[in-house]
């Protein structure tokens, strides 16, 4: 629980100093577990660490997994009530991987939906991940949701991403993982400052 905590507040308090050196209007993804989810204390944290850093609540996403919206779900609907009421993000990870992936997405507060890195690696080759994939975009553009698609590698993939109207995409074409001082080196570029990533 400290580590959670930890994180939650180094990931805001770091991704607010970036804005301001940087001045784009990043915003970063956390992952909370189970585990921390369910501490009484969680929503008191995620006050603290907005306020304490100063990030706007729209540039704070919570990555939670089906295994926390499965749990008890009438309190995890009201949680995260309350977790949307400050303005923050809610997206359900690794999309389509689970059992009651439908049925969640239309009952929880959530606002977007990232489709798990399985269904875009063959995406390009394989028909079924492709249809899949489409149909994933497709109803959450129809439930007014946002759509992450995790592990793009290739400019085939983004290219099928772009064409069904995929909102953003993730993985290894926009960048492995870096530092703060490596992605601040990149940011601070020029011919990044010019342009956004690929499109």
């Amino acid at each position: 629980m400290p580590l959670g905590e930890y994180v939650m507040r180094r990931s805001c308090e770091e991704t607010q100093q970036m804005r301001v050196q940087t001045g784009l209007p990043l915003n970063v993804a956390v992952n909370a577990s189970p585990r921390q989810f369910r501490e009484k204390n969680f929503l008191d944290l995620l006050r603290s660490a907005l306020n304490d850093s100063g990030l706007p609540p729209e540039a704070l996403t919570l990555e939670i997994t089906e295994t926390v919206l499965a749990d008890r779900p009438e309190e995890t609907i009201a949680l995260l009530r309350e977790v949307r009421s400050l303005g923050v993000q809610v997206a359900a990870d690794d999309f389509g991987t689970g059992y009651s992936s439908l049925s969640y997405v239309t009952r929880f507060p959530i606002t977007k939906l990232k489709v798990d890195r399985s269904f875009i690696r063959d995406v390009t080759d394989d028909a079924a991940d492709a249809a899949v994939t489409g149909a994933i975009i497709a109803m959450a553009h129809s439930l007014q949701l946002k759509v992450v698609a995790e592990g793009v590698e290739t400019l085939s993939q983004l290219a099928f991403l772009r064409a069904h109207r995929c909102d953003e995409a993730q993985g290894y074409l926009f960048g492995a993982a870096m530092s703060k001082d490596e992605f601040l080196n990149v940011a601070m570029r020029p011919e990044t400052l010019r342009k956004n990533l690929p499109a």
